[in-house]
């Protein structure tokens, strides 16, 4: 799995926290002087981190380079790549689709996390890629889109690819920026967001109560 959208790494370096790859309380020095938590992975500061994404657009490449070469291997191993579709602005990414369809290269899957929004506004006003779906068919993939919040979408999805043989495969997942905080959610503004400590605890709860909400849907 690589997130070429690297300043999503605050999901990340949770996860890998939880697995036990280091100590909890790194977190929480996110994002101030010698962090080993950055605001973009750094595999120099980190076990279980193997790739740097902090210049958006990196991602896919590598990770089609990892695909390619388990297909020359005779691996049966797959690659995940999340992207943002702010990220998907960047010319690398399209280098890579288009290379991943050229080689056949079934054993790689993007998701893109579509929410509308990057650092400095609407991506339908800074400079739009939708439609998302139209450009990776025509690339010669295959494509979903599914709702990014619901997990039976999700878990369904993930567990279909590659969905067709010898086609990479593309989930378009819509989703909304802050899912779960009120004051934040859907507001570009808080693509970087400078808390104070007794907002934390109300964010906590906010995020909890909707996370119940989103697993009392699954069917």
């Amino acid at each position: 799995f690589i997130l070429s959208a690297g300043h999503k790494c605050m999901a990340l370096y949770a996860v890998l926290a939880d697995q036990g790859y280091f100590e909890e309380e790194i977190l929480w020095t996110y994002n101030t002087f010698n962090t080993k938590v950055s605001m973009h992975p750094d595999e120099k500061a980190l076990p279980g981190l193997e790739f740097p994404t902090g210049s958006l657009g990196h991602g896919l490449p590598v990770g089609q380079g990892m695909a390619h070469i388990a297909k020359l291997d005779k691996k049966d191993y797959r690659v995940f790549v999340m992207l943002g579709d702010g990220e998907s602005a960047e010319g690398s990414v399209w280098e890579a689709v288009m290379s991943a369809a050229h080689h056949k290269l079934d054993n790689l899957i993007v998701i893109v996390d579509r929410n509308g929004l990057q650092v400095n506004g609407k991506t339908s006003e800074i400079m739009n890629t939708d439609p998302l779906e139209e450009k990776y068919k025509s690339f010669g993939w295959e494509v979903t889109t599914i709702n990014g919040h619901n997990f039976d979408e999700i878990y369904h999805a993930l567990s279909l690819v590659p969905f067709k043989k010898g086609k990479p495969s593309a989930i378009i997942a819509n989703t909304i920026k802050c899912k779960g905080l009120p004051f934040a959610e859907a507001k570009f503004e808080f693509h970087h967001w400078h808390f104070s400590e007794d907002e934390i605890d109300n964010a906590i709860k906010d995020v909890e109560n909707c996370c119940r909400e989103e697993l009392c849907k699954i069917g």
